[in-house]
């Protein structure tokens, strides 16, 4: 399956919300709505799998009904998270992305971090 960031943004942005390194959210096995966007339960369980082996998950299970559940985040997921939090970074970030035709979990978060770069220095005169 190809990766698809705005699902990976979405399930982010979503366990954010609801984690607190106590309770933890569950992705049940069946297509959602996350962040106002629709996925199937394929494209949720892939992307909730690059997640955690991209290290953006403190704690990460399946039960044997096939719900994952996500405990917290890291802090990488949370820099991530950190970067591309605004709907005119993120689409800035996509934006380059697609013209330079990188699109792994590093390149986006390094193009994020370039861009939020770019918009600080705007803002200082720099």
């Amino acid at each position: 399956m190809k990766l698809n960031p705005d699902c990976i943004r979405d399930i982010l942005l979503h366990c954010e919300d609801l984690t607190d390194g106590i309770n933890r959210v569950e992705f049940e096995d069946c297509g959602t709505t996350i962040n106002g966007h629709d996925y199937s339960a394929n494209e949720i369980q892939y992307h909730l799998s690059q997640c955690e082996m991209n290290g953006y998950f403190v704690d990460f299970s399946e039960s044997v009904s096939g719900s994952h559940f996500v405990s917290d985040l890291t802090p990488k997921a949370h820099e991530f998270l950190a970067d591309v939090r605004s709907e005119t970074i993120w689409a800035k970030t996509k934006s380059i992305s697609k013209e330079i035709g990188i699109s792994s979990l590093r390149g986006l978060g390094q193009i994020a971090s370039k861009v939020v770069t770019q918009i600080i220095m705007h803002h200082l005169g720099i």
